[in-house]
């Protein structure tokens, strides 16, 4: 069986994922932290890791200044992860503020650490599974007046109730 690498944002839809199937021996969780997500969300993050003691790979990036090379990846604890602003930092002077047409944010932290993270790791192949939050379209197309419902409404049809996980 091909190892499946599923994408873990910190988000409620991540925990829900996590939830459902935690213990899979074929399964890898990994972040790609930015280092500047919200306080709370690297609270989540932890608590989730914690709650139900999953191995969740953290990726950030190295940025190659004066090279015409993309970013490549370390490894870092959960515990080292957090709102300090450097990979971010790095990644826009080098390539400058991310912007719709300007995706460099996704591409230079996100896909392509994932891409050389997963060859180096499983050369033999692996399924990356990428969520999207469920208020993502809602979110990006301007309407963004009830995002909740619907992932309130997509973890109802996990099996779970959304103040399992804000609790947590």
């Amino acid at each position: 069986m091909r190892k499946k690498i599923k994408s873990f944002s910190g988000g409620l839809t991540s925990a829900c994922m996590v939830k459902l199937d935690p213990h899979d021996k074929d399964t890898s969780f990994l972040y790609l932290d930015t280092g500047a997500e919200h306080p709370d969300t690297y609270k989540f993050i932890k608590k989730v890791v914690e709650e139900f003691n999953i191995n969740l790979v953290c990726l950030r990036p190295i940025v190659r200044h004066g090279s015409r090379k993309s970013s490549d990846y370390k490894v870092v604890s959960v515990h080292d992860i957090g709102n300090d602003l450097i990979p971010i930092t790095d990644v826009m002077i080098k390539y400058g503020k991310p912007s719709f047409s300007a995706a460099s944010c996704t591409r230079e932290m996100k896909k392509t650490l994932a891409d050389k993270w997963r060859k180096d790791n499983f050369p033999e192949g692996s399924d990356m599974w990428l969520g999207i939050r469920a208020d993502e379209p809602a979110r990006y197309w301007g309407d963004n007046k009830k995002p909740h419902l619907s992932t309130y409404r997509m973890l109802l049809r996990c099996g779970l109730v959304l103040d399992e996980l804000l609790d947590m």
